[in-house]
């Protein structure tokens, strides 16, 4: 009788703990994974007038990066939300501008080809990672084309940051680009969180850490344009915001013989047109993938090399054009900036 107690004591244990278990595979939960092609709004067209939503899977972020790009035109879906020409309904695209998108699980975006988010248009409103992770992200030139304004490229998770936009919380992992200069280019901007940030009323990007980002640069025969690339930012163009606790490592440039890129003084930012910047900078670093592991120098990335980095943030008196025709070493280099509010 005792060995039987025993023995459905045991037992009982046993269930709670494989219940426990399937309990613990739920929370931590793979992360859903993007067909290339695939785009759901549903959580958006059920009620565009909400003022927060929420993306759970690739598929939804995916048709997040659509509703912007498309914001002044209306996209027809299915019943079950996938986005589609034969879709019966119907909703507007939006910029998001005073509403807050949340995401709540890990994007595997499977290495496919991207559309950032504002390579056409722009973002306006606040995406909060909510310490969750987007990966394998890949743009090259045809995915990152303006669609209205010919000749522009965005190579950045969000392509332009438009007025009062805030990214914060979020982690991106394995960024790979690659940037195809054509003749007919007359902007390209390439950075991991956003390729551009807008003048005047520009966003704030917040507590994003970005793990491997190669850029590989190629260019058309007789093209002449000169990419804006960096590790944070292509293009910094505000005058306020704020870019705070931001860290980009292993980061790596690729450029094939001729190329010639803009990158701004100390490589935080391609260019800035920002010359009286009162925005605040605290806490932003990157550095380039270690020697020994195929990789090459970033311009701009000596130590030291950023003009007064300990207060300001990058104003347009500091960037250069290199060409990147043979890339210096620079092995392990981490850059910092610590700054404040300037006036």
């Amino acid at each position: 009788m005792k060995t039987r107690k025993i023995l459905q004591v045991i037992l009982a244990i046993s269930l709670i703990l494989s219940a426990l278990s399937t309990l613990g595979g739920i929370t931590a939960s793979a992360a859903s994974v993007w067909d290339g092609s695939k785009m759901n709004v549903l959580w958006y067209a059920k009620d565009p007038s909400a003022a927060t939503f929420t993306i759970t899977t690739a598929e939804e972020f995916a048709g997040f990066a659509y509703l912007v790009n498309h914001r002044d035109a209306n996209t027809k879906y299915r019943e079950d939300g996938t986005v589609a020409e034969d879709g019966t309904k119907t909703t507007k695209g939006s910029a998001f501008a005073g509403k807050t998108i949340k995401l709540a699980g890990d994007v595997d975006l499977a290495s496919k080809p991207f559309a950032p988010i504002g390579a056409t248009g722009s973002f306006q409103g606040t995406f909060d990672g909510s310490g969750f992770t987007v990966k394998n992200y890949y743009v090259t030139t045809d995915s990152s084309k303006n669609e209205v304004n010919a000749g522009q490229y965005y190579f950045a998770l969000f392509g332009t940051v438009g007025v009062g936009a805030v990214i914060k919380n979020l982690k991106i992992e394995n960024i790979v680009y690659d940037v195809n200069v054509l003749k007919s280019a007359t902007r390209i901007d390439v950075g991991s969180v956003a390729a551009y940030i807008h003048p005047n009323k520009g966003g704030s990007c917040i507590d994003i850490t970005v793990k491997r980002m190669t850029v590989n640069i190629t260019k058309e025969e007789g093209a002449t344009y000169k990419p804006r690339v960096g590790p944070i930012y292509g293009c910094y163009d505000t005058k306020v915001g704020t870019t705070k606790n931001i860290s980009v490592t292993d980061y790596q440039v690729n450029a094939a013989a001729g190329v010639e890129v803009q990158t701004y003084e100390g490589g935080l930012v391609g260019i800035t047109n920002a010359n009286s910047n009162t925005a605040s900078w605290e806490n932003v670093t990157f550095s380039v993938k270690q020697e020994g592991s195929g990789s090459e120098s970033v311009p701009g990335s000596e130590p030291g090399s950023q003009p007064g980095s300990e207060t300001t943030p990058p104003t347009s008196d500091g960037f250069f054009v290199l060409p990147i025709v043979a890339l210096l070493c620079a092995a392990g280099i981490v850059l910092v900036i610590r700054s404040r509010r300037t006036a």
